[in-house]
């Protein structure tokens, strides 16, 4: 493997916090523990612990004496940290699986891409350029990580496409272009029927992310509004990054020219809401686009070594 690229997935957000976190969780956890027992202990030695019978009453009971209030407000906040400790811990071990999904989310998006692009990274451009759509649309918070994660499965699909028309240097035939427009249909059926928001989102964009704002696109010839918002974002991002990628059909366009181009297809091609915040969003755009061309360039480099 080039030397590198050995990670091609990156580390999830926040990861080595959680972790850490929910070691502080459990060190609390078995200090408070500890602590309570020792002390305990400490005050059943210290003296007659447990008062007499109210008509006995005994002097040597600490019972309302200061160490015993002590005692009482001591436990109290050991207690509250304990249930706090194993609250915070029940909170990290959940953002850990969220992560976990995200992750194998990420791997199978780049899996379908492997038969048709060199470096197995246009599922992480498309979602990352997703974001950086969805963001000046107003996109925020949950709903702007989740369409950044979605859109890296806009065409696992094509693990369903015959190697034979995938890897073909030539121009396809009508039977070959209706196979590969199928893909849309299969992942759509892969992602189908799921109760996870993450997975409903990819679902709507595998099946929409190549029809056409003016209903010319496939597989359902949807038009305007009626193509989902994620849809309609990914349509623009999934061809932006084809443009400015080299394939082993074509040369990769220019950004400049790329852009050019997005803006000739508005209102035909690309929802023109959405040209107008690919337009807000090109120093993003910019800085994502030349992140991925200096990996590639690193990955021709090491590969031709």
């Amino acid at each position: 493997m080039p030397q590198g690229l050995e990670k091609r997935v990156p580390e999830m957000p926040g990861k080595r916090g959680i972790s850490e976190s929910t070691s502080v969780a459990r060190y609390a956890l078995s200090v408070t523990i500890v602590f309570s027992l020792v002390t305990i202990l400490y005050m059943l030695a210290a003296g007659n612990f447990f008062p007499s019978p109210i008509d006995e009453p005994a002097s040597g009971s600490i019972v309302g004496s200061p160490q015993f209030t002590l005692f009482i407000v001591i436990t109290g906040a050991l207690v509250f940290l304990a249930a706090w400790s194993l609250a915070l811990d029940l909170v990290f071990a959940k953002r850990k699986q969220h992560d976990s999904e995200r992750e194998l989310v990420m791997r199978l998006g780049q899996a379908a891409e492997w038969r048709d692009d060199e470096t197995g990274d246009h599922a992480l451009r498309v979602g990352e350029y997703c974001a950086a759509i969805a963001s000046c649309l107003g996109w925020s918070g949950n709903e702007l990580e989740r369409i950044k994660v979605a859109a890296m499965l806009h065409d696992i699909g094509k693990i369903g496409i015959p190697d034979f028309v995938m890897v073909k240097e030539g121009e396809l035939t009508p039977e070959e272009r209706e196979l590969i427009h199928a893909h849309t249909l299969m992942g759509s059926d892969i992602l189908a029927d799921s109760s996870v928001p993450l997975i409903q989102m990819a679902q709507r964009i595998a099946a929409s992310h190549h029809e056409r704002w003016d209903g010319a696109g496939y597989p359902y010839g949807l038009a305007k509004e009626h193509i989902p918002i994620e849809g309609r974002i990914t349509a623009l991002a999934d061809v932006f990054d084809a443009l400015t990628s080299k394939r082993r059909y074509k040369d990769a366009w220019s950004f400049d020219n790329t852009v050019v181009e997005i803006r000739t297809l508005s209102g035909t091609h690309f929802d023109p809401a959405v040209v107008e915040a690919f337009e807000r969003a090109l120093p993003e755009m910019k800085a994502i686009y030349d992140k991925y061309t200096s990996t590639a360039r690193l990955f021709n480099i090491s590969r031709a070594a």
